[in-house]
């Protein structure tokens, strides 16, 4: 599908002066983002690590042939 996708040159930061260093801040949280994280910082990769399944997979045997679905045959 991007096999014809051409990228562009990287382009510098832009800065709205050239007096402005650049950050090595990260971006400033929103307040439901500081509320989700409960003080506890979370870096966005380790969010699914971090997360619990709600309705964990359970295992599915095999049924024989010759007993119904559920009988525990």
């Amino acid at each position: 599908v991007f096999e014809s996708v051409v990228k562009r040159d990287p382009r510098t930061v832009w800065l709205s002066s050239d007096d402005r260093p650049v950050s090595d801040l990260p971006p400033v949280l929103t307040a439901r983002e500081k509320a989700a994280s409960n003080g506890a910082p979370v870096v966005p990769q380790d969010e699914a690590a971090a997360a619990h399944e709600e309705h964990p997979a359970r295992t599915i045997g095999e049924v024989p042939p010759d007993a119904p679905v559920g009988t525990g045959a």
